[in-house]
């Protein structure tokens, strides 16, 4: 999972936490200062959010901006004081220069060489795309740099990195079911037949694993655990000069973040509808064939009939690791169609 990504949510501070702490005192830069989780609900800007970057039609997913329950994202600044109190007035800029005062319920830090990057979950209804856009023009336009101004002590000095910031917004907005911030994941398992006689090796696995992402509307960090198991082949469409050897391909799906230009699948009934769709509709399949080269995924076909039988049963597991990877205690749910 990117570090974008927020995970293990951290108990508020203390009143008297927060009193003892001064200002600038180094703790780390890691823990988030957490607000209210019951936050109202902004309006969504009127402005339409901005259309995704185009990919390649035959396997980009039908993607107009969804509602979600909050929504993670991120700015970059320097000279920023590693300190509670200065995390939760970077919060209270945020919620007043670009969020249209939409409650901001979380903000950590992490650094970015000689500068710091600042995330933050808002809730809201809003679609992502909507909050990305937002983020973006308070950054160009400079009123967020003047809402650090106008903090006082805690932020005065902090400069806020433009370029650095819009690039940020626009590769690190995501949408998040509400409340999870510990990772799960989706297992799902799909067939391939054609496999040529070599080793599904890692650049096997990346060419499936950006096949599905781009399928899903997913970041390819989403996708892990990539892996071939080898089953009898009973499909007649075998490709001349290849043996008729075929694969299950099972893989994980990171469900609880999406991307800002995605639709987010934050539930495996979901993840299962969009995957048969990609496998019926063909795209799963152009999907991996523009991704193959050099690979023992050349000529490989998928087994339609098989895969949708597959995707009938997806394991979910919320004991998911950092990684994106499920952990050996087993899956706490599985989810038949």
């Amino acid at each position: 999972v990117p570090s974008n990504s927020p995970h293990a949510a951290t108990e508020a501070p203390t009143d008297e936490q927060e009193a003892d702490e001064d200002v600038g005192e180094d703790d780390g830069g890691t823990e988030p200062a957490e607000y209210p989780e019951d936050a109202d609900e902004g309006d969504a800007p009127e402005d339409e959010p901005e259309d995704a970057d185009e990919g390649e039609p035959t396997d980009e997913p039908a993607s107009t901006p969804a509602t979600s329950a909050a929504v993670s994202s991120a700015v970059v600044v320097t000279q920023f004081p590693n300190s509670l109190k200065a995390r939760a007035a970077a919060g209270d800029a945020l919620e007043t220069a670009c969020l249209d005062s939409r409650e901001v319920t979380r903000v950590s830090t992490r650094e970015r060489g000689a500068a710091t990057t600042v995330e933050f979950d808002v809730a809201t209804s809003a679609p992502a795309a909507n909050v990305r856009l937002d983020v973006v023009r308070c950054v160009r336009s400079g009123a967020l740099a003047e809402a650090f101004q106008k903090s006082k002590k805690k932020l005065r000095n902090v400069r806020v990195v433009v370029d650095a910031s819009i690039e940020a917004a626009q590769t690190e907005t995501f949408a998040r079911a509400a409340g999870d911030h510990e990772p799960y994941v989706a297992r799902v398992q799909t067939a391939v037949d054609n496999i040529a006689e070599i080793e599904f090796d890692e650049r096997c696995a990346d060419a499936f694993r950006d096949a599905v992402a781009a399928v899903l509307g997913a970041v390819p960090a989403q996708i892990s655990a990539v892996a071939a198991t080898d089953r009898p082949v009973v499909s007649s469409v075998i490709k001349p000069g290849l043996p008729p050897r075929g694969v299950v391909v099972s893989f994980d799906v990171a469900i609880h973040y999406w991307p800002a230009s995605s639709i987010p699948l934050f539930t495996s009934d979901a993840v299962r509808s969009a995957l048969e769709e990609a496998v019926r509709e063909n795209r799963l399949e152009v999907a991996v064939e523009t991704r193959a080269a050099g690979t023992a995924l050349v000529g490989a076909k998928i087994n339609r009939a098989e895969s949708l039988e597959l995707l009938e049963t997806i394991v979910v597991d919320r004991d998911a690791g950092d990684d994106g990877a499920a952990n050996d205690d087993g899956p706490d749910q599985v989810d038949q169609g």
